[in-house]
Protein backbone atom coordinates (compact mmCIF):
# COMPACT_ATOMS: atom_id res chain seq x y z
CA UNK A 1 0.00 0.00 0.00
CA UNK A 2 1.34 3.45 -0.89
CA UNK A 3 1.75 6.09 1.80
CA UNK A 4 -0.84 8.42 0.24
CA UNK A 5 -3.43 5.61 0.19
CA UNK A 6 -2.58 4.70 3.76
CA UNK A 7 -3.01 8.25 5.06
CA UNK A 8 -6.25 8.79 3.13
CA UNK A 9 -7.73 5.62 4.64
CA UNK A 10 -6.81 6.90 8.12
CA UNK A 11 -8.47 10.25 7.37
CA UNK A 12 -11.61 8.52 6.08
CA UNK A 13 -11.85 6.33 9.18
CA UNK A 14 -11.36 9.31 11.48
CA UNK A 15 -13.95 11.38 9.61
CA UNK A 16 -16.38 8.46 9.60
CA UNK A 17 -15.91 7.88 13.33
CA UNK A 18 -16.58 11.58 14.03
CA UNK A 19 -19.70 11.58 11.85
CA UNK A 20 -21.14 8.49 13.53
CA UNK A 21 -20.67 9.61 17.12
CA UNK A 22 -19.75 13.25 17.57
CA UNK A 23 -19.01 13.66 21.24
CA UNK A 24 -17.32 16.12 23.53
CA UNK A 25 -13.95 17.55 22.47
CA UNK A 26 -12.29 15.20 24.97
CA UNK A 27 -14.04 12.15 23.47
CA UNK A 28 -13.10 13.33 19.97
CA UNK A 29 -9.47 13.70 20.99
CA UNK A 30 -9.27 10.24 22.55
CA UNK A 31 -11.02 8.65 19.57
CA UNK A 32 -8.70 10.34 17.07
CA UNK A 33 -5.63 9.55 19.16
CA UNK A 34 -6.59 5.87 19.30
CA UNK A 35 -7.19 5.83 15.55
CA UNK A 36 -3.79 7.38 14.98
CA UNK A 37 -1.91 5.06 17.34
CA UNK A 38 -3.65 1.87 16.26
CA UNK A 39 -3.78 2.50 12.53
CA UNK A 40 -1.28 5.10 11.37
CA UNK A 41 1.68 4.71 13.70
CA UNK A 42 2.11 1.01 12.97
CA UNK A 43 3.17 1.82 9.40
CA UNK A 44 5.81 4.43 10.29
CA UNK A 45 8.67 1.93 10.21
CA UNK A 46 8.08 1.42 6.48
CA UNK A 47 9.06 5.03 5.83
CA UNK A 48 12.17 5.37 7.98
CA UNK A 49 15.31 7.09 6.77
CA UNK A 50 17.94 4.49 5.96
CA UNK A 51 19.73 3.42 9.15
CA UNK A 52 17.03 4.83 11.46
CA UNK A 53 14.64 1.85 11.36
CA UNK A 54 15.30 0.87 15.00
CA UNK A 55 14.62 4.39 16.26
CA UNK A 56 11.33 4.49 14.37
CA UNK A 57 10.40 1.06 15.71
CA UNK A 58 10.88 2.30 19.28
CA UNK A 59 8.57 5.27 18.55
CA UNK A 60 6.04 2.85 17.06
CA UNK A 61 6.24 0.53 20.08
CA UNK A 62 5.76 3.47 22.45
CA UNK A 63 2.75 4.68 20.44
CA UNK A 64 1.15 1.24 20.39
CA UNK A 65 1.73 0.81 24.12
CA UNK A 66 0.13 4.22 24.77
CA UNK A 67 -3.06 2.99 23.06
CA UNK A 68 -3.64 0.68 26.04
CA UNK A 69 -2.28 3.04 28.70
CA UNK A 70 -4.74 5.84 27.99
CA UNK A 71 -7.69 3.68 29.09
CA UNK A 72 -6.06 3.15 32.48
CA UNK A 73 -6.05 6.86 33.27
CA UNK A 74 -8.98 7.97 35.40
CA UNK A 75 -9.40 11.72 34.90
CA UNK A 76 -9.70 13.75 31.74
CA UNK A 77 -6.85 15.95 32.97
CA UNK A 78 -4.54 12.92 33.17
CA UNK A 79 -5.63 11.85 29.68
CA UNK A 80 -5.03 15.35 28.31
CA UNK A 81 -1.55 15.48 29.81
CA UNK A 82 -0.77 11.98 28.53
CA UNK A 83 -1.85 12.81 24.97
CA UNK A 84 0.07 16.09 25.08
CA UNK A 85 3.19 14.22 26.19
CA UNK A 86 2.78 11.63 23.42
CA UNK A 87 2.25 14.27 20.72
CA UNK A 88 5.34 16.17 21.86
CA UNK A 89 7.27 12.87 21.94
CA UNK A 90 6.19 11.63 18.52
CA UNK A 91 6.42 14.77 16.40
CA UNK A 92 10.18 15.48 16.69
CA UNK A 93 11.01 11.78 16.42
CA UNK A 94 8.95 11.47 13.27
CA UNK A 95 10.65 14.53 11.79
CA UNK A 96 14.10 13.20 12.61
CA UNK A 97 13.65 9.60 11.52
CA UNK A 98 11.21 9.63 8.59
CA UNK A 99 11.97 10.59 5.03
CA UNK A 100 10.95 14.21 4.33
CA UNK A 101 8.10 13.13 2.05
CA UNK A 102 6.74 10.68 4.60
CA UNK A 103 6.99 13.24 7.40
CA UNK A 104 5.12 15.83 5.34
CA UNK A 105 2.37 13.27 4.74
CA UNK A 106 2.04 12.38 8.44
CA UNK A 107 2.39 15.94 9.68
CA UNK A 108 -1.31 16.84 9.09
CA UNK A 109 -2.38 13.88 11.25
CA UNK A 110 -0.22 15.11 14.12
CA UNK A 111 -1.53 18.65 13.58
CA UNK A 112 -5.11 17.37 13.71
CA UNK A 113 -4.32 15.72 17.04
CA UNK A 114 -2.74 18.94 18.31
CA UNK A 115 -5.84 20.93 17.31
CA UNK A 116 -8.16 18.41 18.97
CA UNK A 117 -5.96 18.65 22.07
CA UNK A 118 -6.38 22.44 22.14
CA UNK A 119 -10.18 22.09 21.77
CA UNK A 120 -10.28 19.56 24.60
CA UNK A 121 -8.23 21.85 26.86
CA UNK A 122 -10.64 24.71 26.15
CA UNK A 123 -13.65 22.52 26.91
CA UNK A 124 -12.08 21.31 30.16
CA UNK A 125 -11.42 24.90 31.14
CA UNK A 126 -14.97 25.94 30.34
CA UNK A 127 -16.38 23.13 32.49
CA UNK A 128 -14.43 24.27 35.55
CA UNK A 129 -14.92 28.02 35.07
CA UNK A 130 -17.72 28.45 37.58
CA UNK A 131 -15.55 27.05 40.36
CA UNK A 132 -12.65 29.43 39.74
CA UNK A 133 -14.35 32.67 38.65
CA UNK A 134 -16.31 34.61 41.24
CA UNK A 135 -18.22 37.89 40.99
CA UNK A 136 -17.22 40.11 43.88
CA UNK A 137 -18.41 43.73 43.96
CA UNK A 138 -18.09 45.04 40.43
CA UNK A 139 -15.17 42.74 39.43
CA UNK A 140 -14.82 39.17 38.23
CA UNK A 141 -11.98 37.42 40.05
CA UNK A 142 -10.07 34.30 39.06
CA UNK A 143 -9.05 32.06 41.95
CA UNK A 144 -6.75 29.04 42.17
CA UNK A 145 -8.38 25.60 42.22
CA UNK A 146 -8.29 25.49 46.01
CA UNK A 147 -9.82 28.99 46.15
CA UNK A 148 -7.12 30.44 48.39
CA UNK A 149 -5.19 32.56 45.89
CA UNK A 150 -6.62 35.30 43.67
CA UNK A 151 -4.98 35.11 40.25
CA UNK A 152 -6.53 38.19 38.66
CA UNK A 153 -9.38 40.67 38.62
CA UNK A 154 -11.38 41.66 35.52
CA UNK A 155 -14.20 44.03 34.60
CA UNK A 156 -16.28 41.39 32.80
CA UNK A 157 -16.92 37.68 33.12
CA UNK A 158 -15.98 37.26 29.45
CA UNK A 159 -12.53 38.78 30.09
CA UNK A 160 -12.04 36.56 33.14
CA UNK A 161 -13.01 33.43 31.16
CA UNK A 162 -10.66 34.38 28.35
CA UNK A 163 -7.75 34.85 30.78
CA UNK A 164 -8.52 31.60 32.60
CA UNK A 165 -8.47 29.73 29.29
CA UNK A 166 -5.09 31.28 28.53
CA UNK A 167 -3.78 30.24 31.95
CA UNK A 168 -5.00 26.66 31.50
CA UNK A 169 -3.64 26.43 27.95
CA UNK A 170 -0.16 27.61 28.92
CA UNK A 171 -0.15 25.49 32.06
CA UNK A 172 -0.50 22.38 29.88
CA UNK A 173 1.62 23.68 27.01
CA UNK A 174 4.70 24.25 29.16
CA UNK A 175 4.85 20.64 30.41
Amino acid sequence: MRLSEFINIGKEQTTEARTLAKGTPMQELIKDYKTFTSFNIGKLADYAVSGKENEVKSVVQRGLKSFKEIDLLKTDREKLQFIHDMITYMQPHMKAYLTPDAYNKFKPRIQTLANLYKDAVKSQTTESLEETIRHEGNKWNIYSKDGKKRLGSYDSKKAAKKRLQQIEYFKHESK
